[in-house]
This record gives C-alpha cells, sequence and structure tokens, in this order.
C-alpha cells in the first residue's frame, strides 16, 4: 500500500471539481475573500470505481496539507473543493495520479471560484385572453434547470479538451434556481462545459415563449434552445427567459388506421403549422406515449400545430431531442406533413380524447 500527499492553495487559475464521494476536512480556513471557507478532497479510481479515505493535517501559509494513504496502485483521480459562507464555491483542477509501488508527494490543488449563469425571468403582459388569471407568485414558482451534457466534440478541439477534464462526478451535472422578486436568477457553481436549459413553468396555463441570450431579448437566437450555453472559464450573463399565459393541452391516444390504440409506447411530435413559426424552437413538443397509447401535452402556446408519432430509438438521450437535432426535426416534419394531421389551440384550450393516426411505415403488429 502507499500514499498520496499534497497541499490545498487558495489562489491559482480556473478549475474543475470533483469525482466522487466527498471526504470532509477537519479544517475551515479563510479564503481569498477573508470568508470562512470549508474544505473537501476526493480521490477516487479513475475508472469510476470507490473513494479512498483522506487525511488532513495542520493549515500554514493559508495552505492545508493534506494524505490519503493505504492507497492500492492503479490510476487515480484527484480533486479538491471548498465552500464559503456565501453560495459560490471554489474548486481545483482534476488531477490523474499514477500508484505504481511507492508514495506520491508534492500534489498540489489550487482552488477558484466556478463560473455562473445569469438570468431573468421576464412574464409577458403584452398578450391578453379571457382565459388569463395573472398570478403573482408565477415567479417564485418558476424553476430554470441547467443540465451538462457530455462533451462529444473531437479531442483535437482546444476548448472541447478543457471541457473533458472535468472530473466523473459532474459529468452530467444538474443546477437548479429560483427567480426572485424581480425576476434575476443565477445557476452557480458549474463547470466547464455544454448546458442545456429546460424551465419547470408554474402551472399547465403557463408557456415558455422564448429563451435568448444577449443584450437583446427580442432578439430570438435559435442556437440558445438547440445547442444550449456553453462555458469554459468564465460566467455567462444576459439569458432571458420570456414566459407567458394562456397555454393549451392535449390528452390522446395514438390509434391504428382502424381506430385502435396502440399498444406500445411511441414519441409523440407536436410541431409548428405556422410558416412564421417554423424556426421558433419552443414551440417544438415531444412525450412519450404510454404502453395503452396514451399521452399527454401540456404548456403550449396557442397556434396551428401539426402532429405525429413514431417508434422509440431506445438509445436516445432525455430531453426535447427535436429541438436540438435539425436532421430529426426535418425528418418528423416531412412525415408530418405527408399524413397532414394539423391542429388548432386556442388559448388556454384543454382538448381531451384527441386520437393521432400512426403510420403506416412506424405501425408495429397489434
Amino acid at each position: 500500500m502507499c500514499g498520496i500527499a499534497g497541499e490545498f492553495r487558495f489562489d491559482g487559475r480556473f478549475a474543475d471539481a470533483s469525482a466522487c464521494e466527498r471526504i470532509t476536512a477537519r479544517l475551515a480556513p479563510r479564503g481569498p475573500d477573508g470568508k470562512t471557507m470549508g474544505v473537501v478532497c476526493a480521490l477516487q479510481r479513475a475508472n469510476n470505481g470507490p473513494q479512498m479515505g483522506g487525511t488532513f493535517l495542520q493549515e500554514q501559509n493559508g495552505q492545508i496539507q493534506f494524505s490519503f494513504t493505504h492507497v492500492p496502485d492503479g490510476e487515480y483521480e484527484l480533486v479538491a473543493q471548498s465552500f464559503s459562507q456565501s453560495r459560490d464555491s471554489r474548486a481545483s483542477d482534476a488531477k490523474r495520479i499514477k500508484v505504481q509501488g511507492a508514495d506520491v508527494t508534492g500534489v498540489n490543488l489550487n482552488v477558484a471560484l466556478l463560473p455562473a449563469i445569469n438570468g431573468r425571468v421576464v412574464l409577458d403582459s403584452a398578450f391578453t385572453a379571457d382565459c388569463v388569471r395573472r398570478r403573482e407568485t408565477a415567479l417564485q414558482e418558476t424553476i430554470v434547470f441547467a443540465r451538462r451534457e457530455k462533451q462529444t466534440a473531437k479531442s483535437t478541439d482546444t476548448k472541447a479538451v478543457a471541457t473533458n477534464q472535468v472530473p466523473m462526478m459532474f459529468a452530467d451535472q444538474i443546477a437548479d434556481a429560483v427567480p426572485d422578486a424581480k425576476g434575476d436568477f443565477t445557476l452557480r457553481n458549474l463547470h466547464a462545459g455544454t448546458y442545456r436549459l429546460t424551465i419547470t413553468l408554474p402551472n399547465p396555463s403557463w408557456y415558455l415563449k422564448s429563451l435568448t441570450l444577449g443584450a437583446n431579448p427580442r432578439t430570438v437566437d435559435a442556437r440558445v434552445v438547440s445547442e444550449g450555453v456553453s462555458l469554459y472559464n468564465q460566467t455567462v450573463s444576459g439569458l432571458t427567459v420570456t414566459l407567458s399565459e394562456g397555454a393549451a393541452s392535449i390528452r390522446g391516444t395514438v390509434v391504428t388506421d382502424e381506430g385502435k390504440a396502440v399498444r406500445d409506447r411511441l414519441l409523440v411530435y407536436l410541431m409548428p403549422a405556422e410558416k412564421e413559426n417554423a424556426s421558433n424552437l419552443v414551440r417544438y413538443f415531444e412525450t412519450r406515449s404510454e404502453p395503452d397509447g396514451r399521452f399527454e401535452l401540456r404548456n403550449i402556446p396557442p397556434g396551428e400545430y401539426l402532429a405525429a408519432a413514431t417508434n422509440i430509438d431506445e438509445d436516445r438521450p432525455p430531453g426535447f431531442l427535436i429541438r436540438q437535432d435539425s436532421n430529426l426535426r426535418a425528418k418528423v416534419i416531412r412525415d408530418a406533413q405527408k399524413s397532414n394531421q394539423t391542429i388548432t389551440l386556442k388559448p388556454c384550450e384543454r382538448i381531451e380524447n384527441f386520437e393521432l393516426p400512426i403510420g403506416a411505415s412506424t405501425n408495429k403488429s397489434q
């Protein structure tokens, strides 16, 4: 058995974060801002194996010395993270360490502030309808989520290499925030990578009108929806989430040409039929039907839509893939236009018992 020794430093460059269950330090030093910081260290096998125990020694000149003992030979990922009385965290780069028959010493882990995504939720007051009932608590009932997606870019891309260095524990990081009374929110303590954004709305009467990034919230940029927000070592600001009231919903069943329920789980799509909304990706919806063919779509903006149902690809990732994949979107639109299954949704309309025929090309035996 061998050991690993080193020290934490509270200075240095931007850092990635931890990988494994955490071992809380016995010391709580003060960081560069003078606030008390709790320190966490993690050591994990590089193949995503179990954690190793750790020992923390005394603080010296703003540093904490640490050691891990009884470490078997192998390759490990080592990381440090600190937490202050504020909600902002600092973290170190994840270091790969190889133990092979001897102690490893002199390992330095520099911790630095993690970036964030700053934004604002805006409640659209321009749309009016008899069914709209404004709620003062709508902002506090809204949750903004950011999920880090695994890096798929080629390793020759230097920015992709940086995001690939994020430790295993944060490969699929999720952050959430609730807007304050002014609508402002911050998704904190994020690591390098691309984040997909989803919005939990106050209730079925609300819908996502737009999602923009930049100084002009009225300039629609489909890339925010299709590609997400990318972070490297910087905080991103200017994200605007605009919500409107008067959403519609659909409950229905996928059926055969003979009107019988399809006893299989399928993907149900809803896409804008109006040309002026064809590029508005927040008007594209998808859901999985139940084994008995039933499905439900909620929080839909009023308008005219095309509907379609196809078999499920079991390897597909979670989320609104039709908003992210232009090739899939084009194919589903072509199929839906051939079948010409359209539906017009009025403000606040609740459609029940909608029957959606499945095309012969995707129909399975009953």
